[in-house]
């Protein structure tokens, strides 16, 4: 019986692309939890940040 490998195909990510992700996902968890604590005009504000480190994904 042969065996065969089955090699995953997973696609580089720099380490730039992570710290912008990383950015971007503290942000939105924080903007819920500003939101939540009933502080809507700093939650839009991280929403903000947010929204402008996810351009950097691009």
């Amino acid at each position: 019986m042969r065996s065969v490998i089955i090699w995953a195909r997973i696609r580089d990510v720099s380490l730039v692309r992570i710290a912008w992700l990383t950015v971007v996902i503290a942000c939105l968890v924080g903007a819920v939890l500003l939101f939540i604590s009933d502080y809507q005009g700093y939650g839009g504000v991280t929403l903000a940040v947010a929204a402008a480190a996810a351009i950097n994904l691009k």
